[in-house]
């Protein structure tokens, strides 16, 4: 039977990473800085240091950190209707928690599947919520888990 409390519409808005971005910086920034110091210039130095580019490039507006119109920016959960996506282009869609979801200490990966559409994903590392709607989103999303389902 569930409570009272965990029965209540949650609705959230979520801004975009910033410290997802930061992370993403210094994990492509510091195997550079070791790349150069670690091998001499070369075809297959500049091959890799431009794959890091790219994957930079790639990943610095990605919708699962907040960035762009497809980005989840809000997200509401209804006892009798389940999960509502809002992306950032104004569309709104229903979907399900996808098994694969990880709730974190310090970070949350929620994905979700929209019916009739790809997965979408949307990743939450710190900033993007208040501490209040955080918590709740969270025991939200570990009650709504299906690998808490399964266990």
């Amino acid at each position: 039977m569930s409570s009272p409390a965990s029965a209540s519409t949650l609705d959230v808005k979520l801004r975009p990473s910033r410290r997802a971005l930061q992370w993403i910086y210094l994990m492509h920034f510091v195997p550079l800085v070791v790349l150069a110091f670690s091998m001499r210039a070369n075809a297959t130095t500049m091959l890799i240091a431009a794959g890091f580019a790219v994957s930079w490039w790639w990943l610095r507006k990605h919708p699962a950190f907040g960035f762009g119109r497809k980005a989840i920016t809000r997200l509401v959960w209804q006892p009798t209707t389940g999960w509502q996506l809002h992306d950032a282009s104004g569309r709104a869609q229903r979907a399900v928690l996808h098994k694969c979801t990880t709730i974190g200490r310090n970070i949350i990966v929620m994905n979700f599947k929209p019916q009739g559409a790809l997965m979408r994903a949307r990743v939450l590392v710190g900033g993007e919520l208040a501490d209040e709607p955080l918590r709740q989103l969270r025991a939200r999303l570990l009650a709504d888990s299906p690998k808490a389902a399964q266990d």
